[in-house]
């Protein structure tokens, strides 16, 4: 069985997406998931399989595609293969961030994809050809002892500034509690992370006439930091600030807890509804328990060191336990197993909405994987007959942000895959 797999990103491609080599790097792209990737590959080798990026192989020969978010260009392409490989969509943003993975959307392509992979329980619960599957995350302890409990400040936030109009996003939650403090207790807090001195990034944050934001913080924020030292840093500190991008949706749990457990400090948690059924509820602070900012304040400002040292302990002896549901062993095993028990026996239906979908935003993801190749005004161009004529489907797709910007130079850069727009 030979398998091609497109991630998310293009600087992933060349099998850098499924090549691992042991040591998570938190400045690398998707270096939480490497690990789980390259288990996978292995997995499909001893099994006398092949998995390779898209790019290395020929689609027109393979027996499946893994998409990892999704890819329209290639989504596009393997559509039209006459060997009709099965199509396994791998979930892995939540909608807040990428629309396309709503409940709603990814029940609909359900006839698209054989098989779809979620850590939505309620879409693996609920839904026929979805399964459950875990982030696979990086598990070791980290042995070394941080700063005494008190010459610890207080709290800490490490992550960039966004916006969503998601009603259930948590961007805004996140920022709420950045204010408080810097309104009343600056001197306990600290804020790093991009964009909190930037203009926004997104059409989102125009459509919210936010086009010019100054740096709101200048008492709290220090800056932006390699994401390499974010362990070094947090051992600065008493708490983190440990908020996922959306909540009101079970079984989204990242990285960003256990980078907390692995740090040894205590996170301030809210996220995935149903935290406690994969994490114990004694090894974090449960935001959801307090009425707002200063409530929270008052209880992290007051808590003594013996209460403090049981927050750490439960996070150290889970990880010391090596909880299996989050292990790359077990991420691979879910992903094989999906891939090779597909019932081939219906075959694929692309309702005329979702194919015209396809077309137009495979057109989009082709233009922006092949920016450079293309040329500025060329790019101009293609990229404005497609929302000419499609304005419904691209709004809220990142390429709407590069058009904006050809067209915009002194717009923000961001960055999307391996370079700068």
């Amino acid at each position: 069985m030979d398998v091609a797999i497109v991630p998310e990103y293009s600087n992933l491609l060349d099998n850098n997406f499924v090549t691992w080599d042991g040591e998570y790097a938190e400045d690398r792209s998707y270096d939480v998931d490497r690990g789980g990737y390259t288990e996978l590959k292995n997995v499909f080798e001893q099994n006398g399989h092949t998995l390779n990026t898209i790019d290395l192989v020929n689609i027109n020969k393979i027996d499946a595609c893994i998409f990892v978010d999704s890819d329209m260009n290639w989504i596009k392409q393997v559509l039209e293969c006459d060997n009709d490989p099965d199509m396994i969509y791998i979930m892995r943003e939540p909608p807040c961030y990428r629309s396309f993975n709503s409940t709603s959307n990814l029940s609909r392509w359900s006839t698209v994809f054989d098989h779809i992979l979620t850590w939505n329980d309620n879409l693996s619960q609920n839904y026929v050809n979805f399964s459950s599957y875990n982030w696979p995350q990086y598990l070791p302890q980290n042995i070394e002892e941080g700063y005494s409990f008190d010459d610890c400040k207080l709290l800490v936030n490490i992550s960039s500034r966004k916006h969503s109009s998601h009603p259930d996003e948590l961007y805004s939650a996140r920022e709420d509690i950045i204010e408080f403090f810097s309104e009343t207790h600056p001197e306990e807090f600290e804020l790093y992370g991009k964009w909190w001195t930037s203009p926004p990034r997104i059409i989102d944050d125009i459509l919210l006439e936010k086009i010019f934001l100054p740096n709101k913080y200048p008492n709290i924020y220090e800056g932006s930091i390699p994401i390499s030292e974010k362990t070094d840093l947090y051992q600065k500190f008493k708490f983190a600030l440990c908020f996922e991008n959306q909540t009101e949706i079970d079984g989204w749990i990242t990285e960003k807890i256990f980078d907390c457990y692995r740090a040894r400090i205590v996170p301030i948690y809210w996220g995935a509804n149903n935290v406690s059924e994969y994490l114990p509820s004694e090894s974090y602070i449960d935001y959801r328990n307090f009425i707002g900012p200063s409530d929270l304040y008052n209880y992290i400002s007051s808590m003594d060191e013996e209460e403090y040292s049981e927050y750490i302990v439960a996070g150290q002896n889970f990880l010391r336990d090596r909880p299996e549901d989050f292990s790359s062993d077990k991420f691979a095993e879910d992903v094989y197993s999906a891939v090779t028990s597909i019932d081939n026996s219906c075959s694929k239906w692309v309702p005329a909405d979702i194919q015209s979908y396809i077309d137009y935003m495979g057109e989009a993801d082709a233009l922006v994987n092949n920016y450079d190749e293309i040329g500025r005004l060329e790019y101009i161009s293609r990229f404005g007959k497609i929302i000419a004529n499609r304005p419904s489907t691209v709004i809220n797709h990142p390429v709407s942000y590069f058009a904006c910007k050809s067209l915009v130079p002194f717009l923000p850069d961001i960055r999307i895959g391996s370079g700068w727009r």
